[in-house]
């Protein structure tokens, strides 16, 4: 079975993405992207702030996140049923490298995440000014 990526939810603030299965997929500041937005690419940050997650096997085979660029590459490895809402319950967000895409590698056994994004700078809105006549 392959990971299955839906966008549940895309604001000019946020982006909630679920992925269901096995196996990887990424997450990349073209997914976050909402209409209309053009990109600052030098300043492009999606910290993570919220993370869900159920793995089937987690002792043997967890969930395992990654930000190319970072030290390890691994930002977060998560085992067994939890959920930490790291904006909400400690005002904080993984910023590790922050500008990077976002891989996913769920286990061959299965697994289910929702990952939630913040975007902070790099998405600019379109200008809706009225100009005077």
């Amino acid at each position: 079975m392959a990971v299955t990526t839906t966008i549940l939810k895309n604001t000019r603030q946020q982006t909630t993405v679920k992925f269901v299965g096995d196996g990887q997929a990424n997450l990349t500041y073209l997914d976050a992207m909402y209409a209309g937005d053009t990109m600052d690419m030098p300043n492009i940050v999606m910290p993570i702030t919220q993370l869900i997650w159920s793995v089937t096997d987690s002792s043997i085979s967890p969930i395992y996140i990654k930000r190319p660029g970072t030290a390890t590459a691994n930002t977060h490895i998560l085992h067994g049923v939890d959920n930490w809402s790291l904006s909400q319950a400690y005002g904080i967000s993984d910023i590790s490298n922050a500008s990077a895409n976002i891989n996913v590698i769920l286990p061959a056994s299965g697994a289910t995440l929702y990952l939630t994004i913040s975007k902070p700078s790099g998405f600019v809105a379109p200008n809706q000014q009225i100009l005077p006549r």
